[in-house]
């Protein structure tokens, strides 16, 4: 196989399980040193085992993404060991409010607000003053912030904010030659969709579960989200700096595309008036 990311140091988010453990070993596999990042430990240590039975390097650096002193930590400890951090994807994420608004816990519905996008705005923050030129930055957001998600109005609120975030940021990123992107990683089995299983996630998310019991291009394993993450960290991909980008999408052909994607603003967030 070729190491794409030999000498590269990364930082992923919810690597302890599903698509962020994916994500790791990939980049792993790719060459990376990668610092795994999740509130459970014992978790972060079986995706750390299974990095290194494929002889990759990672550094478990457990934190909550949505505590600033515990971010700062863990991007020090990993920045003390490398010194650089060249890629970082934002993959922890929670959806636990569900309901109607007026019906729902106040409290459980900022948590998943704050958990889905402080949580990548503090990353960023932390690891910015150390990302070189040429750096990648990926947060994994998702359908449910491309149009209206009732009952889940927390979690689509706060993916779309996180596209938003991506777009902003990545203009801000253009001198410096880092890109940003926003990624759809599809509709993947993983423990955040226990939430279907809940009596609220019965009543209300059936639609959801729909989709998981008729099948849909949509579902995908957490491998495919991975690969699209690897893809993107390479340098050809940041003429798409910016950008939503879905599993489903063509990222070669994107690529080649890329003068009309940015005339067009294409794979953004825009109100359409007419």
């Amino acid at each position: 196989m070729e190491r794409q990311l030999n000498g590269k140091t990364a930082l992923v988010t919810g690597a302890g399980r599903g698509i962020g453990r994916a994500i790791a070993i990939a980049l792993a596999q790719q060459g990376a040193v990668v610092g795994l990042t999740a509130r459970s430990r014992d978790q972060l240590l079986e995706t750390q085992d299974l990095i290194e039975r494929q002889r990759g390097r990672s550094l478990v650096l457990p934190a909550d993404v949505s505590i600033p002193a515990q971010v700062d930590e863990a991007v020090g400890t990993l920045v003390k060991e490398h010194a650089k951090l060249d890629i970082l994807v934002n993959d922890a994420g929670v959806h636990t409010a569900v309901g109607p608004v007026g019906g729902d816990d106040p409290e459980a519905w900022w948590h998943d607000v704050t958990v889905n996008l402080r949580g990548p705005y503090l990353m960023c923050r932390a690891v910015l003053p150390f990302m070189p030129s040429g750096g990648t930055i990926i947060n994994v957001a998702s359908g449910a912030g491309m149009k209206g998600f009732p009952y889940s109005s927390a979690y689509g609120a706060s993916k779309a904010a996180l596209i938003h975030f991506s777009e902003s940021v990545a203009i801000e990123l253009e001198e410096r030659n880092i890109a940003m992107f926003a990624i759809r990683p599809g509709a993947v089995r993983t423990s955040i969709t226990r939430i279907l299983k809940t009596p609220n996630g019965q009543k209300y998310l059936g639609h959801i579960a729909k989709l998981f019991e008729a099948g849909s291009d949509l579902l995908v394993p957490a491998q495919t989200a991975a690969e699209l993450v690897a893809a993107l960290c390479r340098p050809e991909a940041a003429v798409l700096s910016g950008r939503m980008i879905s599993v489903l999408d063509d990222l070669p052909r994107m690529i080649s595309e890329a003068r009309r994607i940015r005339e067009h603003q294409l794979y953004q967030l825009r109100l359409k008036t007419e």
